[in-house]
């Protein structure tokens, strides 16, 4: 799973971060197999993000990340 990060030093940053949030909120809605990952957890399968914004994980409360961590296997930050 990747989480996008905003990288403040550039100024044109702030409008591509909230428009990749938005974009990969209802894209993963929409086109579930491209932007959500099976996995399999206690013989149940259930789908997380192949992409997250920063700000959409920072939303999730600490239980649901914990999992979502768990889950997720190798988590790798990118700042755009």
């Amino acid at each position: 799973m990747k989480i996008i990060a905003l990288d403040e030093s550039r100024p044109q940053s702030y409008g591509l971060y909230t428009a990749l949030d938005n974009l990969f909120y209802f894209l993963a809605e929409r086109l579930p197999m491209i932007f959500l990952i099976n996995v399999t957890f206690n013989g149940e399968v259930l789908q997380i993000p192949k992409y997250i914004t920063k700000m959409h994980y920072d939303s999730l409360d600490e239980q649901t990340r914990n999992l979502l961590n768990e889950l997720a296997g190798d988590i790798i930050i990118q700042k755009i």
